[in-house]
């Protein structure tokens, strides 16, 4: 494990650096400037960072203090409430441990003070670069595994590459708040990884990825968008059943909505 990280340190530090130099590029002029009820807008720090908060943030930091509101109506993001409920347990264990909530308080949608947990906003952001580390690795791994020579015109396309996984509009937005949109970098290179020629499915690790799409539908439902592809893959190389069996990725979805109705 050690040495597969020294192995891609550089590109995972590079990718995170340039998140760095995200917060320091000018405010997008079509958000608001001024704090809207918490709701898309630029917190601005020492007129250099400038952090876009969107307007699903503050029911993202509300469920994760109190994820009971996934069971009531509440909340719009009943629809992913596990990425919720890991950011609740983390931040709790936190709490156990040592590390303190802090607060900060802002102006709820309807002009009543609301206070969030400084903490949670901290574990919804490192969730965020655990994600986008994920879809570095996956994408460069693969990359690297291609090459043949490493020729200057080899590693500008790495790099290359790099930048579009980590410099794009997705990530310049919401990297450095609380959301699920990071998720939209991690499915395209999920897809990358599964249509690879020399990528083996067995039928043990079927399974393990079946249990992995199917919990990520219920982290952000458009992982549901891998389903084609892993179907096809799973009829191709597993056979017919396994093929059908795909569609219990689909069974959280279906089950969910019946629990919190």
């Amino acid at each position: 494990m050690y040495s597969t990280l020294k192995k891609y340190s550089g590109y995972l530090v590079f990718g995170f650096l340039t998140q760095l130099f995200s917060i320091l590029l000018p405010p997008n002029p079509n958000i608001s400037g001024t704090n809207v009820a918490f709701c898309n807008y630029y917190l601005n720090r020492w007129n250099i960072f400038n952090v876009h908060i969107d307007c699903d943030s503050q029911y993202f930091l509300l469920d994760s203090q109190s994820p009971m509101r996934l069971l009531s109506s509440e909340t719009p993001l009943q629809d992913r409430p596990l990425h919720i409920i890991f950011v609740f347990i983390i931040s709790r264990f936190l709490e156990v441990i040592g590390v303190p909530s802090g607060s900060i308080s802002y102006l709820g949608e309807d002009n009543v003070p609301q206070t969030y947990n400084v903490l949670d906003y901290g574990v919804y952001v490192g969730l965020n670069a655990l994600i986008l580390g994920i879809a570095i690795y996956i994408v460069i791994r693969i990359l690297l595994k291609n090459v043949k020579v490493k020729s200057v015109v080899t590693k500008l396309s790495l790099v290359f590459a790099l930048l579009m996984i980590v410099q794009n509009p997705v990530n310049r937005e919401f990297f450095w708040t609380p959301h699920s949109q990071i998720f939209n970098i991690l499915i395209p290179a999920v897809l990358f990884q599964l249509v690879q020629k020399d990528f083996i499915l067995t039928r043990k690790r079927f399974w393990y990825y079946l249990l992995f799409f199917a919990a990520m539908t219920l982290v952000y439902p458009t992982f549901s968008i891998v389903i084609a592809v892993f179907f096809v893959m799973s009829w191709r190389k597993l056979g017919k059943i396994y093929g059908l069996f795909t569609f219990l990725v689909l069974l959280p979805r279906i089950l969910w909505p019946r629990i919190v109705a």
